[in-house]
Formats: structure tokens, C-alpha cells, sequence
């Protein structure tokens, strides 16, 4: 992730960041977190063409665990990442 971090940095015309957040969460982030920046921008720019969101962080652990191999067999879900920027519970979904 570092490596493709660096490479869109680098090569902006040639890569975007995913859609990982909507521009309503941006407007939040930005608003609470400004040390944050660019990132909410970035995460959300291509939200309208998306229609969407991708994630395979955060929500995605939140929503389905982590992988139980991590735990002994137990999947816990609906548990918020201390370490992550986005807070699931303040999410609606649908």
C-alpha cells in the first residue's frame, strides 16, 4: 500500500485514490480533524461517479469482523478499529 501510496502521489494524472468515504463524511472529518488533510478530500473526490464507496478497511471489519484465524475462530462484528479515522457507528447504512 505504501508503494501505491507513493506512485499516485508521484503520478496524480495517471492515478486517483478509491472512493473511501462519501463527501458528507469529508465535510465531517475535515471540519473535526483538520490535521487530516488532504485525505477526506482525496477519499471522497470520486464519490459521485462511483455511487459508492470502496472499503476493505474499517467498515468492512466493522460490518463482516475480522478474520476469525485472527482470533482463535471467534468473529466479532460491529466492533469500531480504535486506530481508524472513521467512527461505523456514526454511519447509516443502506
Amino acid at each position: 500500500m505504501l508503494i501505491l501510496g507513493e506512485f499516485m502521489d508521484k503520478n496524480q494524472n495517471l492515478a486517483t485514490q478509491l472512493t473511501t468515504i462519501t463527501t458528507e463524511w469529508s465535510n465531517i472529518l475535515s471540519h473535526r480533524y483538520p490535521a487530516l488533510e488532504p485525505f477526506p478530500t482525496r477519499s471522497s473526490q470520486h464519490c459521485k461517479v462511483f455511487e459508492g464507496i470502496f472499503d476493505a478497511a474499517t467498515l468492512g471489519q466493522y460490518l463482516t469482523g475480522l478474520d476469525p484465524q485472527n482470533s482463535r475462530g471467534i468473529r466479532s462484528v460491529y466492533k469500531v478499529p480504535t486506530d481508524h479515522v472513521i467512527n461505523p457507528y456514526d454511519v447509516k447504512f443502506r
